[in-house]
């Protein structure tokens, strides 16, 4: 008794992708959007380096940091106006003020306060 093989659905899916990528590529043929297959030979020769090893790590160490600070304080602040009606009433309006406000749209007051660098990275994960 031998079982039909079919390809899983998440591998058709990322066959379209790479398809309508290379037609877009083949369309437009501009640097905006580069070949896939230029895309998947810079990968493999990051991945052979070891420097995409180094960047996915430095990116996590960035989400750890943004995270641990963003816990710091929220914590604290959400057991503090749980405890106090005064205190929930006096910072419940700026959160729900703040809370729909896409958190990239910060972005140029993260840079006047933090720079340009690592803080900034930081700080914006934080928020």
């Amino acid at each position: 008794m031998t079982k039909d093989k079919k390809y899983p659905a998440s591998l058709i899916w990322v066959m379209a992708v790479i398809g309508v990528w290379y037609c877009l590529y083949l369309i437009i043929q501009q640097p905006v959007v580069p070949s896939p297959a230029k895309v998947g030979m810079r990968i493999f020769q990051l991945l052979v380096s070891g420097s995409l090893g180094r960047h996915i790590i430095a990116s996590l160490l960035r989400l750890m940091e943004g995270m641990g600070l963003a816990m710091v304080v929220a914590l604290p602040l959400g057991i503090a106006m749980g405890a106090s009606d005064r205190f929930m009433a006096a910072t419940k309006d700026l959160i729900h003020i703040l809370l729909p406000i896409p958190k990239i749209a910060f972005l140029p007051l993260v840079f006047i306060g933090l720079g340009i660098g690592e803080a900034s990275k930081v700080g914006l994960i934080f928020l």
